[in-house]
């Protein structure tokens, strides 16, 4: 008999189909441990170790579905989010009918912006695969609403999923947010009003509500709900709501520590980066320098005043909550008759060392080419009652503009007459109500025109007015109001204008009674994301009783302005003004000013 050991194929062909047979086996042995260590890392909590151990089973075998579906939830788990968008596309590839994998994909893909047009289809797609689930639906419309074009589209899908699914607190809340930010606060707010109603505990409607409140300038108020949404600074839509309404009762740094808490997850968000750009604006020190012009008509000879003004300010922060300036500012006054020049230096301080209160002090010393020198400047404080009432109060001492004679002084036979200069105590209440963006104050003011060469005359004033503001597409707004006002003194000395500048004349407009009655209109926005602008102004009815006019005579008083704000760069931003007023009984002014505002970096 021949021997079989004595074949020289054999045992290789034995060997190599015993290897076939046993090969798959032998790869799930190494592969089982290596999936179950994963798995156990994960129960664990260990999301990072159960990441490392995924990769290498997927580098083993890269078309392993399982091992790429488990390694992109453990990234999310991780917070590595990003890292799991490759992996969910290559999964897609393998299984292209993964709806809950489109998902996945779709809602990470949105968070990063530039690939947000992508998502779209992802979720959509999802969505018409599985329209019974309430929460791709709800998802896809949430990201929807983030598009400024897509937000019609948003609100479509939001009323289809509440006709569906009425009593969905989700479903509610989403669309409030999808409003607030189409500029619907009101209504808005009063969806938040309802579901907290029903659950005072609903975080998404507590930090809802507080950003409605934020964004109302309703900043106390705002702080209290997001205060009330537990855990705190989870999400970065709290963390902004929370820094905005810090920062707008005078809390930047406050404001900036959640910002940096923000910034850790999404460094690239615009409102955020906005928010702690102003931030820093405040901290940095900075200089305001550039030129106004004035031309002021009417007689020649009196109230005919221009001046050329150059300046220069100085900002720089003093403590969290204050900081100083110093000033200087050359200012030449000419008309056909005379010249003058004036130096003014000047230091200030403003501040805001609580919640409801702020304050704001300056003092200008100014030095003549001849005759004495004076002083000019204001102290103001500011007490927020709440986020309805405020109530400013203080005094101010200011150059009267009405003429040379009253801006400079006027030599008359050797002996100087003018720089007539207002002296006021001042108090304003000013009622908000936010949700019908309607404000209302009251201002009263009493005191005094002084003056070298000339009598001293009592002023008192009254002021009242209303406005309603509008808020328009692309955050434009829109205020059209109603404005009332009334001064008087109690000897009209201004003779104005008088032919020649009297000893005993100051040079500017002071009649017995003065009535206005005006029509407002303002509109103010962003045109681009460095350009901002503000126009408007005034069309009225006054009535003056002077030496030379009756009160029953009216003339027509007009007021317009114009203001135009250009960021240049990070450090250096533009801001061009225009002004005209129009007294009627008086003057008519023309200031055009251009200023730069030059950061330092500290």
């Amino acid at each position: 008999m021949k021997s079989t050991s004595h074949c020289p194929l054999l045992y290789p062909a034995l060997a190599f189909f015993l290897w076939l047979g046993l090969s798959p086996g032998l790869a799930q042995a190494q592969e089982l441990p290596l999936l179950e260590q994963a798995r156990a890392q994960v129960a664990a909590g260990r999301f990072d170790r159960a990441g490392e151990l995924y990769r290498r089973l997927v580098q083993a075998q890269p078309d392993n579905a399982l091992a790429l579906g488990e390694l992109a939830d453990a990234l999310e788990a991780a917070g590595r989010w990003r890292e799991a968008v490759p992996v969910l596309s290559h999964l897609l590839e393998l299984q292209p009918d993964d709806v809950a994998r489109l998902f996945q994909l779709g809602r990470f893909l949105s968070w990063v912006p530039e690939r947000r047009s992508d998502s779209y289809a992802l979720l959509e797609q999802a969505v018409r695969a599985q329209p019974e689930n309430l929460e791709y639906r709800l998802a896809y419309a949430e990201v929807l609403s983030w598009d400024l074009h897509r937000r019609a589209q948003a609100l479509v899908e939001y009323e289809q999923i509440l006709s569906q699914h009425p009593a969905s607190p989700e479903a509610q809340s989403g669309l409030a947010q999808l409003l607030s930010w189409s500029g619907k606060l009101a209504r808005a707010e009063t969806m938040y009003d309802q579901l907290i109603a029903r659950d005072p505990q609903y975080r998404p409607a507590l930090v809802g509500k507080g950003e409605v409140l934020a964004w109302s300038g309703r900043n106390l108020e705002a702080g209290e709900f997001l205060d009330r949404a537990t855990p705190p600074g989870a999400d970065s839509r709290w963390l902004l709501a929370r820094a905005t309404a810090s920062y707008g009762i005078g809390r930047r740094d406050q404001a900036a520590r959640r910002l940096a808490t923000l910034f850790s997850s999404e460094p690239d968000n615009p409102y955020a980066q906005a928010l702690q750009q102003a931030i820093d604006n405040w901290r940095q020190p900075h200089i305001d320098f550039g030129f106004s012009l004035m031309r002021g008509s009417g007689d020649p000879a009196t109230s005919e005043v221009e001046f050329n003004r150059p300046f220069a300010r100085l900002h720089f922060p003093v403590n969290a909550w204050s900081r100083a300036e110093v000033s200087y500012v050359p200012t030449n006054y000419f008309n056909q008759a005379s010249r003058r020049r004036e130096d003014l230096l000047g230091v200030g301080w403003e501040g805001q060392p609580h919640d409801n209160f702020r304050f704001q002090a300056r003092l200008q010393a100014a030095r003549y080419s001849s005759g004495p020198g004076d002083f000019t400047g204001s102290v103001q404080f500011g007490w927020l009652v709440n986020d309805r009432v405020q109530m400013d109060f203080g005094f101010t001492r200011a150059r009267v503009l009405d003429s040379v004679q009253a801006a400079a002084g006027v030599v008359v036979n050797g002996v100087l007459i003018g720089r007539a200069r207002s002296n006021l105590a001042n108090v304003q209440l000013r009622y908000l109500a936010p949700r019908k963006r309607v404000d209302l104050y009251l201002r009263h003011s009493i005191g005094s025109v002084t003056g070298i060469g000339f009598d001293s005359n009592r002023r008192v004033g009254l002021g009242a007015g209303t406005g309603k503001t509008f808020r328009l597409p692309r955050e434009q707004y829109l205020r059209l109001g109603y404005a009332f006002t009334f001064f008087g003194f109690d000897r009209d000395l201004g003779a104005f204008p008088a032919p020649t500048p009297s000893r005993t004349t100051g040079g500017y407009f002071s009649p017995a009674k003065f009535f206005n009655n005006a029509g407002e209109i303002n509109l103010s926005g962003k045109v681009a994301r460095r350009w901002s602008y503000s126009i408007g102004g005034y069309l009225g009815v006054q009535q003056a009783e002077t030496l030379s006019a009756s009160l029953g005579q009216r003339k027509l008083s007009s007021y317009a302005q114009t203001t135009q704000s250009l960021r240049l760069t990070r450090h250096l931003s533009l801001t061009a003004s225009y002004e005209y007023v129009n007294v009627a009984g008086a003057f008519q002014r023309n200031t055009f000013s251009l200023g730069f505002r030059l950061y330092l970096d500290r």
